[in-house]
Formats: structure tokens, sequence, C-alpha cells
């Protein structure tokens, strides 16, 4: 019998879009996953600003996420000064509150250590 000896080159290869695509969703769980992956995929395509939309008026997400109803964070001391805001819809609009509960800055803070990016929660003023 023939002795089988291990590839030693390196093979480049391509992923498709629609394997990418399909590899991404796969690895998203929940929606607060979804968020993260929306906020470093802005990070590793060095956007200075990152902007989340939630139009869910008719969905669970907004208690998920939190129970404070909180519209907008920011993420500061980004190493290139990525920031991240959250918006709520109303009916009259994109509401912008001051206050932040510590059950978000909790969550996001969980999460945004995942990223291995020194960030620090501030609320955006008026």
């Amino acid at each position: 019998m023939e002795e089988i000896k291990p590839i030693t080159n390196k093979v480049p290869f391509k992923v498709s879009a629609r394997t990418a695509r399909l590899i991404g969703r796969e690895n998203i769980a929940t929606s607060k996953g979804a968020i993260i992956e929306l906020v470093k995929n802005g990070y590793d395509a060095d956007s200075k600003v990152s902007i989340v939309f939630f139009d869910n008026k008719h969905s669970s997400f907004q208690a998920e996420i939190s129970e404070d109803h909180f519209t907008e964070l920011e993420l500061m001391e980004v190493p290139t000064e990525l920031l991240l805001r959250v918006y709520q819809k109303t009916d009259e609009g994109y509401k912008v509150r001051n206050d932040i509960g510590d059950g978000v800055k909790a969550e996001f803070r969980k999460h945004i250590s995942k990223l291995n990016i020194p960030a620090s929660l501030t609320p955006k003023n008026g």
C-alpha cells in the first residue's frame, strides 16, 4: 500500500459572497449578536461612524435589548474613533433621550468586550 503524505503547501481559496452570507447567518443566533456583528463590520471596514436604526413597532426586539427603551448610545475611545448610535423609532420620528439605563450599559459593555477594543458608553447630549 502506498504511503499518503500530508500536503504542506498552502492552497489559496476564495469564499463566494453567498457562502460568506450563509456562514454569517449561522453565526448570529440572536438579535443582540446581529447588532454586534454590524458594529464589527463597521470596525473592520475602518468606518468612523456606524448607525443602527430599529424600527420595531410590531416586535419584541426592543424589550429583548433593554427594558429602558434606550434611544442612543455612543461608543467612544475606540482606536478608529468608531461611533455607534442606536435610535428608537417612535410615531413622531426618531426620539432622542439623554438617559441610558444600567441594563443597556451592561449589555453593550459585555458584547463590546468580546470585540477586544477599548470602549466607554456615554449618553449623547441634547
